[in-house]
């Protein structure tokens, strides 16, 4: 169980963690697993050297195509790409540079979630026609099939991957 933090010590971790970059040129955010906008005020105020760190892209929280996964009963859990299309210019309204998508899921979270696909190419490519200038695509992926979804639609980053324990399956 997560435990509850106002969002002012949610701001004060996000600062102090810029800090710990210092030395870095620029950093991608990993977001937060809590819906709330903890960052996209950073940024801005790194920028204006009012708090020490690189350049940032704050990013959204991850969206879940699992409704028991986290932050997911917020923002759309169906998955359709009606659903995705709509994601993105909201998070980029919010003020996020980068929106995260978990393509595939973790096995923590839902069982076997990491061998699996989460979205489909077409919802994928959904997202990504929906992108605002300079929003980036960042996402999860484990499963073979969901890093070839993020090669074929423009996503910028990949996080959470790791190698497949059984290369026979991909």
């Amino acid at each position: 169980m997560l435990r509850e933090h106002s969002p002012e010590e949610l701001r004060e971790t996000a600062a102090r963690n810029a800090g710990l970059l210092l030395g870095f040129i620029s950093a991608y955010s990993a977001g937060s697993i809590l819906p709330e906008d903890t960052e996209v005020w950073l940024p801005d105020e790194v920028a204006a050297g009012c708090v020490a760190g690189p350049r940032l892209r704050a990013a959204s929280v991850e969206r879940d195509n699992h409704c028991e996964g986290h932050g997911s009963d917020k923002y759309d859990a169906e998955g359709s790409p009606d659903g995705l299309a709509a994601f993105v210019p909201k998070m980029a309204t919010v003020g996020f540079g980068n929106v995260k998508l978990l393509l595939s899921n973790d096995d923590e979270f839902v069982e076997g979630g990491s061998h699996m696909a989460q979205y489909s190419d077409t919802e994928a490519r959904a997202a990504h026609e929906a992108a605002v200038e300079r929003v980036f695509f960042n996402c999860h992926a484990q499963s073979a099939e969901s890093v070839k979804i993020l090669v074929r639609n423009g996503f910028r980053a990949i996080y959470g991957s790791r190698p497949d324990p059984n290369p026979r399956t991909r």
